[in-house]
């Protein structure tokens, strides 16, 4: 079965130890957890002093590359350079709205309500999402940084996507159902 990767990465107001990222830092574990309880939740790449894979309750068997993910530079977007600190994130999930239902719904939705606090306002995306094929290997963090870039450059396509202009894992463009979005949302916390 395909799984959909989704990256996010921002241009933070200061560095993650400044008292301007205080809220962001105190609702992180948080949201992730809402993730971890998100039906279609599949995992994220953690980034802490090492970079590990962590399962999340419907994973599939998708076999992470070991030792490929790289760092945080590694997958730092072009656009985002010149920022000390842009906090990104990995994550996979089984489908467009179980992510979408995560991201807009519960604590995510409330820190993302609160995001002009922490976070430069910026003319480039923030995500990007894309689907990875039947194969046994997460791409390489590095990946998503140049996703994002591609989003931006070259517009959504199913190589780089966003919400508004998604595709599905055979190439077509498709919209977020609704119904589905709906039953998703009952499981974000």
């Amino acid at each position: 079965m395909p799984t959909l990767s989704f990256h996010t990465q921002a241009p933070a107001l200061g560095p993650v130890t400044d008292p301007v990222m205080k809220g962001f830092r105190d609702r992180a574990e948080a949201a992730f957890e809402s993730a971890f309880n998100t039906q279609g939740y599949l995992g994220r790449i953690r980034e802490d002093e090492d970079v590990e894979f962590f399962p999340g309750p419907d994973f599939d068997g998708v076999i992470p590359e070991p030792g490929s993910f790289g760092t945080g530079e590694d997958s730092r977007a072009g656009f985002y350079a010149d920022f000390e600190y842009a906090p990104s994130t990995r994550s996979f999930w089984s489908s467009l709205e179980s992510v979408a239902a995560f991201a807009y719904r519960g604590v995510h939705a409330e820190a993302l309500s609160n995001r002009q606090e922490w976070f430069a306002k910026t003319e480039y995306p923030v995500y990007v999402a894309w689907w990875i094929d039947d194969d046994d290997k997460l791409p390489p963090w590095g990946e998503a940084g140049k996703r994002l870039m591609h989003l931006h450059e070259h517009g959504p396509s199913p190589h780089a996507f966003n919400f508004k202009s998604a595709f599905d894992s055979s190439g077509s463009p498709v919209k977020l159902d609704r119904t589905s979005l709906d039953q998703y949302a009952k499981t974000v916390s």
